[in-house]
């Protein structure tokens, strides 16, 4: 009797847990694309044991739509990063350790995590066993399948919860960028980044999902306002093939 009463709480935990991780993985539904970097930040060279090439792959299977980063994004993924998730893949374990571990981490355009799950093996053999256990990492995914479902009116990530002013409190009158002064004209749609002689270099807007865009010229990606009225837009460098930032100082007077 006792045994079989564990054994029914043993199932009732597995249940749980499960349910919850596939909660948790739905949340990937809210974006368009997922970019893979070609080399991943704890990896020594592009493509180490075929992780990068692998994560595509095993993405691609569940639906997703990807991009390494050196491809060329769709128009609309680079007006708005946001639309965006970022694969990361951190490894743990090296020559004198019995078991490798990797952790699949997914990144918003803020930094923030939105999902992530662990994967382990004891392979002795490196790149069988870093694949193993990526591969074990994406099973956590279960049955799921992408389907892209956008925030509907009135939600918000849990990143973009944290900005409940109003964007016209947050900002400043002027703004410092390379050595240069700039100053925010209110507009209908937004705001206009002008220079000292009153050129237009920048429109800052905000979208149905409440996150805030800065359209220039070279520059298309997402903007924040920091504790400190400082703008932080975050883009994705063609060129480079990386996301970058840039930061507009506020001038307080």
């Amino acid at each position: 009797m006792k045994l079989k009463f564990l054994t029914l709480i043993f199932f009732s935990i597995y249940f749980i847990s499960v349910k919850a991780q596939e909660r948790e993985v739905q949340k990937l539904n809210a974006y368009r694309n997922v970019i893979v970097p070609v080399q991943f930040d704890s990896a020594k060279q592009e493509n180490e044991y075929l992780l990068s090439s692998l994560t595509r792959h095993l993405l691609k299977q569940h639906g997703f739509k990807v991009f390494m980063d050196n491809e060329t994004l769709p128009i609309a993924a680079q007006k708005d990063p946001c639309l965006n998730l970022r694969a990361s893949v951190l490894t743990q374990g090296g020559m004198f350790a019995f078991t490798t571990e990797v952790t699949l981490v997914f990144y918003d355009c803020r930094n923030q995590i939105v999902y992530k799950a662990k994967g382990s093996s004891r392979e002795k053999k490196f790149d069988k066993a870093h694949q193993e256990a990526l591969r074990e990492a994406f099973g956590k995914f279960g049955g799921y399948r992408y389907a892209y479902e956008p925030l509907k009116k009135g939600e918000q990530h849990e990143t973009q919860l944290q900005q409940k002013q109003s964007i016209q409190k947050q900002l400043a009158t002027q703004y410092n960028w390379e050595g240069k002064r700039y100053q925010l004209q209110k507009i209908e749609v937004g705001y206009l980044l002008l220079d000292a002689e009153g050129n237009r270099k920048a429109v800052i807007t905000e979208n149905s999902e409440k996150q805030y865009l800065f359209n220039s010229a070279d520059i298309n990606g997402s903007l924040k306002i920091d504790t400190n009225q400082d703008l932080i837009v975050e883009y994705f460098n063609m060129q480079t093939g990386k996301q970058e930032k840039i930061i507009l100082s506020a001038i307080n007077q």
